[in-house]
């Protein structure tokens, strides 16, 4: 790999997206972030037969042509390799954050604390992945530092240190992400009031993935009722923008419920509506009759299987 680094050092100063699978420390890495003109776009993903040191932004060389870099890049993209929260606030300029905890990386909560600090005016689109825990505690105040401009949020842990704050999480969007148009999630069956504000004050959201927020979400799970957060759609006195709605795999709801948010569809004027659910819920025919006749009216454009880990 130095030596395909010194290569594009010296045939590539104009590369706008890097992409790095087999993350060392090396004077070939750093020289070939630091020559590139118009970096936009640095993502630097665990490779699974390595043991990656982690990217540190002090005392190394990458990590000087990293801050060299930092005001022009706008998407950091970060899989597996440890990075500490707080270097973030280098990134003035970012407008994308994609962040996956995965293989034998993992954070404890006080290492993730200086995430709420993290100040990044211009972020747009927010990725949150781990298959370890995740601290909900933590976003709502990153999301008061960040989110006036954020369009995109996904927060997904295989396991959740503390479902209880789902609520408070939702709440926080709904204050400062005003201009959101998807969210995927945790919440809680009984967060009616928060989901309720996130619709009524996130005007463009168009998109809406939640699953139930738990110690473990993967497995074998007892299901939920989804049918008051569904009152949530029902219950709405103007159009909302929503086309797309997924509830993730330990949801259930009622046949009456399902078919009164499809009338509320078809009165909305809503036309090929994307509606994800657990496929098993159609054995029922009455469940099969009403998608089906939703789907010929054209309010429904399909129902979709959808799996946690995608």
């Amino acid at each position: 790999m130095p030596k395909l680094y010194s290569l594009l050092s010296n045939l590539s100063p104009n590369l706008i997206r890097i992409h790095i699978e087999r993350y060392m420390i090396t004077e070939e890495l750093a020289n070939l972030i630091n020559v590139q003109k118009n970096l936009k776009e640095i993502g630097f993903h665990k490779h699974p037969s390595l043991r990656h040191p982690p990217l540190s932004l002090t005392n190394n060389i990458i990590g000087t042509s990293l801050i060299n870099q930092s005001s022009s890049i706008e998407t950091l993209i970060i899989k597996g390799i440890y990075f500490q929260s707080k270097n973030l606030s280098y990134f003035e300029n970012l407008k994308e954050l994609n962040i996956r905890i995965c293989g034998g990386m993992r954070y404890t909560r006080e290492e993730l604390l200086p995430l709420a600090l993290v100040s990044l005016n211009h972020l747009q689109t927010f990725f949150w992945y781990s298959t370890h825990y995740i601290y909900l505690d933590l976003f709502p105040n990153f999301f008061r530092n960040n989110g006036k401009n954020l369009r995109f949020i996904t927060i997904k842990g295989f396991m959740i240190s503390d479902p209880e704050n789902a609520g408070i999480l939702i709440n926080s969007i709904a204050n400062h992400c005003i201009n959101l148009r998807s969210f995927s999630g945790p919440i809680l069956r009984e967060n009616i009031l928060e989901l309720t504000k996130m619709i009524e004050n996130c005007k463009e959201l168009q998109s809406l993935t939640l699953h139930p927020s738990r110690k473990k979400c993967y497995g074998p799970q007892k299901k939920e009722c989804f049918d008051e957060l569904m009152n949530v759609l029902i219950n709405q006195q103007k159009n909302i923008r929503l086309s797309e709605l997924t509830i993730v795999y330990s949801w259930k709801f009622s046949f009456l419920q399902f078919e009164r948010l499809m009338k509320k569809f078809e009165e909305m004027q809503k036309k090929n509506f994307k509606f994800s659910f657990d496929p098993n819920i159609l054995k029922d025919q009455n469940f099969k009759y009403i998608a089906n006749k939703f789907i010929d009216l054209g309010v429904l454009k399909e129902i979709i299987d959808f799996e946690f880990g995608q």
